[in-house]
């Protein structure tokens, strides 16, 4: 069999690990392994993101959060796709602790029965009131999935964990 076959395109290694797809769409999906001129995968493979249009998340709280001092608030916030980070070998990116989210006042947050998006300090009020630091812990990620018709999908995960005790169990490490 001939390598590469119709259709491969080959790029430098040296771009691996910050090459984006060179596809065109409004989210795209392109995956990537270094190969050796036989044809044989060498170590490493990834899944690069681009596209034209800002990513949207839309986190419920009460879904991945035990306390129910946050459980009417969701948080909105965007994020171009070139800047999710899907991990080498890897199909998910690591996982951002929920508290260290919250710290960085990069979205809007909405409580049930509003009509606006309200100030972050009302929530922030609301999780003080929780004294039980575990309840209040959650965590989120991106992953690469595949979707019912068989295309890749990327998906925002979340548990209701520190990221540090997610990193320590190597069931939700990769």
């Amino acid at each position: 069999m001939e390598f590469p076959p119709p259709g491969w395109e080959l790029y430098q290694a040296k771009d691996f690990n910050t090459d984006i797809p060179h596809i065109e769409g409004d989210h795209v999906m392109e995956l990537k392994a270094q190969a050796r001129p036989n044809g044989r995968v060498v170590d490493h493979w990834r899944v690069g993101i681009g596209g034209a249009k800002i990513l949207e998340a839309n986190i419920r709280l009460k879904e991945i959060c035990k306390s129910s001092a946050i459980a009417p608030y969701r948080l909105v916030f965007q994020a171009w796709p070139r800047d999710v980070n899907i991990r080498r070998n890897m199909t998910s990116s690591p996982w951002l602790d929920g508290m260290e989210l919250l710290e960085r006042r990069e979205y809007a947050i909405w409580k049930d029965g509003e009509k606006v998006a309200i100030k972050e300090d009302v929530m922030l009020e609301d999780l003080e009131k929780e004294v039980d630091q575990a309840k209040k812990s959650f965590s989120i990620r991106f992953a690469v999935g595949v979707a019912d018709d068989k295309t890749l999908r990327l998906e925002l995960q979340g548990l209701p964990a520190t990221e540090s005790t997610l990193k320590g169990k190597p069931a939700f490490v990769g």
